[in-house]
């Protein structure tokens, strides 16, 4: 018989399956994102095992970026804005530069934030 998943996990569970789907990427790069293996990524999208309070963290300000993203990019175009060059990042991708940078998710973030009140750099 296997172990059953506690309500933190299936909540871990369907905010790491939100965040893959939102940014329509693999578990691969969401590890990246997060700074975590991949193997953990696919643990947490199973509901299994606990995460530690930073990647908490670092997933909450992931999942504001995403509620950010979707109340000004139609909810269907949100992902392929992640993956096109912006000029403001160093024409990297977004994903490309939360990858990348250790306040990539931040500057990403202020970015959209500068998007959505029409404030251009």
């Amino acid at each position: 018989m296997g172990r059953r998943r506690s309500a933190s996990q299936k909540d871990i569970a369907n905010r790491i399956n939100k965040l893959l789907k939102h940014f329509g990427v693999k578990p691969k790069i969401l590890a990246l994102m997060l700074r975590v293996s991949e193997s953990t990524v696919k643990r947490w999208q199973k509901g299994i095992g606990a995460s530690r309070t930073d990647r908490l963290l670092t997933l909450h300000k992931l999942e504001k970026m995403m509620r950010s993203a979707q109340d000004i990019f139609k909810k269907e175009s949100s992902p392929s804005w992640y993956h096109r060059e912006e000029p403001d990042l160093n024409m990297a991708t977004p994903i490309d530069y939360m990858i990348k940078n250790n306040n990539g998710i931040e500057k990403v973030t202020n970015l959209i934030g500068c998007i959505k009140w029409g404030i251009y750099t």
